[in-house]
């Protein structure tokens, strides 16, 4: 800085192959969401039944509110491990 002191940032952030794992399941979810809904519409269309299309699409959607409910409840328990690297790094610059 112009004053001379130092200033120190830091960036906690998730392990980058867990945060690639878990961006992979919700393309995976969004993929087969968009692949059944559009054979539901075929088949509505062509007024055949549906039934297993609309319970994977349902299932889908199920799906994503639990990642992203475990991604909440994943974030709260890092809130812990974060304040301990936060003061192990202010104890060993100080």
């Amino acid at each position: 800085m112009e004053d001379g002191n130092t200033a120190i940032n830091g960036l906690y952030g998730p392990d980058p192959v867990l945060w690639t794992f878990f961006m992979f399941l919700h393309f995976v979810v969004a993929t087969v969401f968009i692949i059944f809904s559009a054979i539901a519409y075929s088949k509505w269309s062509l007024n055949q039944k549906n039934n297993i299309d609309l319970v994977i699409m349902f299932t889908m959607i199920v799906t994503w509110f639990l990642l992203y409910y475990i991604a909440r409840l994943n974030r709260r328990k890092g809130i812990l491990q974060m304040e301990e690297l936060q003061n192990l790094m202010e104890k060993v610059i100080l």
